[in-house]
């Protein structure tokens, strides 16, 4: 499994570096907190949640309260 683990941290960067390498756009919202949330952010998120839940999907997965991609605020942040 560690193996798997691996790969999966390998391709959670490899969806960061699209964002940052500009083959994605780089966005950035606010959660309702005013905290950032950035496109490689949401990559890197849904890389590691589908594959955590399809190599262990009877291990439930404990992820940071309102990190779907689905319930980001999407509101401007400034970068100063």
């Amino acid at each position: 499994m560690l193996d798997q683990v691996c790969q999966l941290a390998r391709n959670a960067g490899d969806a960061i570096m699209q964002v940052y390498d500009g083959i994605k756009p780089m966005e950035i919202t606010s959660k309702q907190d005013d905290s950032p949330v950035t496109a490689a952010d949401i990559a890197a998120h849904k890389v590691i949640l589908e594959g955590l839940l399809a190599l262990t999907p009877d291990i439930p997965v404990l992820a940071p309260a309102r990190c779907r991609p689905d319930s980001i605020e999407p509101q401007p942040h400034r970068i100063q």
